[in-house]
């Protein structure tokens, strides 16, 4: 991971089948940073990573859905204003 080609988002964006034929062909990795912060990584994907969703399926057990249902039915009727508070849902 320390080999990985820091790329600008706008950048990535604009060349983006340019940086899969090099993930592809070269065997490159690129993170990809948006503001200065890291927000996504573009690399061969490998096997051994995959996610066993099962894994988490026991981590919604205590998470009261009504409030989830009201916090999006909230949100959606403010039109968005919240959408940067994240929600308390314990």
């Amino acid at each position: 991971m320390s080999n990985l080609i820091t790329v600008n988002a706008s950048d990535a964006r604009n060349d983006f089948f340019g940086l899969l034929d090099k993930v592809y062909f070269e065997n490159k990795s690129f993170l990809i940073k948006k503001a200065g912060l890291p927000i996504a990584r573009l690399g061969k994907f490998d096997e051994e990573e995959k996610v066993d969703i099962m894994k988490f399926a026991g981590m919604w057990e205590n998470i009261d859905s009504e409030k989830i249902k009201k916090y999006i039915y909230e949100g959606r009727k403010d039109k968005g204003k919240l959408k940067r508070k994240l929600p308390d849902l314990n």
